[in-house]
């Protein structure tokens, strides 16, 4: 699959053994992006929460995450 060995020339073996799922947006506005940005982080949260442990994660955090996301699918011509 032309994904995993991508995935596997830019990272460490420790760091992809802790990714649960990969997932590709394209076409997606920002605002879109956004939105998913949320969903995830809700589900991050539920976890933090089942171990008594809290993040805060500012506005400026989320957007630098979806143009993040954005810079990676154009570099990656998706």
């Amino acid at each position: 699959m032309e994904v995993a060995e991508e995935l596997k020339k830019n990272f460490r073996p420790e760091f992809l053994n802790r990714i649960d799922e990969v997932i590709f947006f394209s076409g997606q506005s920002n605002s879109q992006l956004k939105e998913i940005v949320e969903i995830m982080l809700k589900q991050v949260y539920e976890r933090l929460k089942e171990k008594n442990r809290k993040v805060e994660v500012t506005e400026k955090f989320k957007e630098e995450d979806v143009k993040e996301i954005i810079i990676t699918a154009m570099e990656r011509g998706l």
